[in-house]
């Protein structure tokens, strides 16, 4: 007779379900990460890995892993539970690619990759509005510098103006310039660029008031307003045909348009 040997009765167990979720705060050299998982009905272990590389999706393979070994013990229940950990050491300016990863007996699951900027607290760009240029009756030439404040904070710079005082520089204030896009893309960095727009159309003899605005991933920053007079056009004067002619005299005619301005003939 063969020996009695004996079993338990179980389902098996399904790997976890996880996802990453968003910082919960960063700063300039470390963040705080967090994550979800859910171990369905068996034990589970959760950690995550990050890396200034981006690796497309996530596996527990590239970067650095937190913790280095173990991880989070997430139980064996049936609803999700967070977790969180500290990534330190990080270059300011720097963009960081992480993502969750949890395991149990049934095998190991990935959450997406999300991604952040290092950087305490997150910079907005330094935007200058400098002197306008080449003003004339119809058209002038809008100056401006931006700093992006961050490697990854690469950007666009552009003006508004109008004949309105808006008080303070916003984007939504008289016209666009130009009306899409930027008149400067740039790059992420620490370098202040200038960078400028011809705007034409103008009226003569007119106040106009306009800043330099540029963007980042974090927002919008703003320069101080400034202004310019365009001058006035010059009179407009026609020579006539003389009237009266004699031997001795003549009535010399003509006609003038001030544009605008008071005008002496």
């Amino acid at each position: 007779m063969g020996s009695v040997l004996s079993f338990v009765a179980s389902n098996p167990v399904s790997a976890p379900t996880v996802n990453t979720n968003s910082p919960t705060t960063i700063n300039a050299t470390s963040a705080t990460v967090s994550g979800a998982v859910n171990p369905n009905g068996g034990a589970t272990t959760a950690w995550f890995r990050y890396s200034s590389i981006n690796p497309g999706s996530c596996n527990d393979a590239f970067g650095t892993r937190v913790l280095s070994s173990g991880g989070f013990s997430a139980g064996s229940g049936t609803s999700f539970v967070s977790y969180s950990n500290n990534f330190t050491g990080l270059v300011t300016g720097t963009t960081y690619y992480y993502c969750a990863i949890a395991s149990n007996a049934g095998g190991i699951s990935f959450g997406s990759v999300l991604s952040f900027v290092a950087s305490d607290p997150p910079m907005l760009p330094t935007v200058t509005t400098n002197a306008a240029t080449s003003i004339t009756v119809d058209s002038a030439i809008l100056n401006g510098t931006v700093n992006p404040n961050g490697a990854g904070n690469s950007g666009l710079g552009w003006f508004r103006y109008s004949t309105t005082n808006p008080g303070s520089c916003n984007d939504s204030f008289g016209t666009r310039a130009p009306a899409s896009g930027g008149a400067i893309g740039y790059a992420g960095g620490t370098t202040t660029t200038p960078y400028e727009r011809t705007i034409s159309g103008l009226t003569g003899g007119s106040l106009y008031y306009f800043c330099a605005i540029a963007n980042n991933p974090y927002g919008n920053g703003y320069g101080s307003m400034m202004q310019f007079t365009t001058p006035f056009s010059p009179p407009t004067v026609t020579t006539d045909p003389p009237t009266s002619v004699n031997a001795t005299s003549a009535t010399l005619n003509g006609t003038v348009n001030p544009n605008g301005n008071t005008a002496t003939a």
